[in-house]
């Protein structure tokens, strides 16, 4: 490369660097011009936003820290799985797939339009989900509502389980997530309660069809498991998930977080009227000046 080409390479430069100052030069002057624009605009974005944040209701949330309690990998499931071959010369059908984790199902449970159904509905909690609305919403609308305003974490290295509520009111959103940790327990006992009858019902029926004494030997300990299982769901008031850290009525409120209301409503206004400053400068130098003939 020559001088000459150098200096013409230098010389563009020098020109874009000096466009580029012109620009920001030129911006510049186009919003001082259009201060007053400016001011008036973010004026309006922060009092809207004021306005806006204060219309907003409190919101508290109320949290509850539950540990899943412990179980043996015993029972049906284990128990005929010892049977092996000696279950099938036997013509016992024993089954087979291990499924979800008692907490997993808990938890899905919990957030189920099912179980939320009937929450909603032995609690009667319409009235408090949907004040003063006529007509009265369906039960499906109120297990939404109810589904966005609970919250369930499940921490994977403690396997410790928060279960929270947001409502306007801080001692319903502790009122319900202690009902919830309370009404979950009960429906996993339900549940394990029926699936140890149905199973000591099949268990009996196989020991019916067998003369081998040594299947009926393992088929009547794991009648003696079912019945231990039972005796369990009985005794046990936290089945599925102990509470270690109760559901209180907060002090504080949750959101909504006022003061970033505001800041972010101003500066929205203020990006706003330096962009409709420099696209209305814009567009007039595109607009061609006619003149009147005389």
């Amino acid at each position: 490369m020559n001088s000459s080409q150098q200096s013409e390479m230098s010389t563009v430069q020098n020109q874009q660097l000096s466009n580029d100052e012109i620009d920001l030069v030129q911006i510049a002057k186009i919003i001082w011009r259009g201060k007053w624009i400016v001011f008036i605009f973010t004026i309006i974005f922060a009092i809207g936003s004021v306005y806006y944040a204060k219309s907003l209701p409190n919101i508290y949330r109320s949290e509850a820290l539950v540990s899943p309690v412990s179980e043996k990998k015993d029972g049906l499931g284990g128990g005929l799985a010892q049977l092996g071959g000696l279950a099938s010369l036997a013509g016992v059908n024993i089954g087979g797939g291990s499924g979800v984790d008692k907490t997993t199902l808990a938890i899905e449970t919990l957030k189920s339009r099912t179980f939320l159904s009937k929450f909603i509905t032995s609690h009667e909690l319409m009235p408090v989900l949907f004040k003063d609305v006529s007509p009265a919403p369906s039960i499906q609308n109120a297990c939404s509502k109810l589904q966005k305003m609970i919250s369930i974490t499940l921490d994977t290295k403690t396997k410790m389980i928060r279960i929270a509520i947001e409502h306007e009111s801080p001692e319903i959103a502790k009122d319900w997530v202690t009902w919830l940790i309370a009404e979950i327990n009960s429906k996993m006992k339900e549940r394990d309660m029926e699936e140890a009858k149905k199973s000591i019902e099949y268990l009996n029926n196989q020991i019916s069809k067998t003369n081998l004494a040594d299947i009926k030997s393992i088929l009547f300990q794991l009648i003696e498991e079912q019945t231990k299982t039972m005796m369990l769901v009985n005794v046990r008031e936290e089945y599925i998930f102990k509470t270690v850290d109760p559901a209180i009525a907060p002090e504080l409120r949750f959101k909504p977080q006022r003061s970033t209301i505001c800041i972010t409503g101003t500066f929205v206004g203020f990006i706003l009227s330096i962009a409709w400053l420099l696209f209305q400068n814009a567009f007039l130098k595109k607009v061609p000046v006619q003149r009147s003939l005389i």
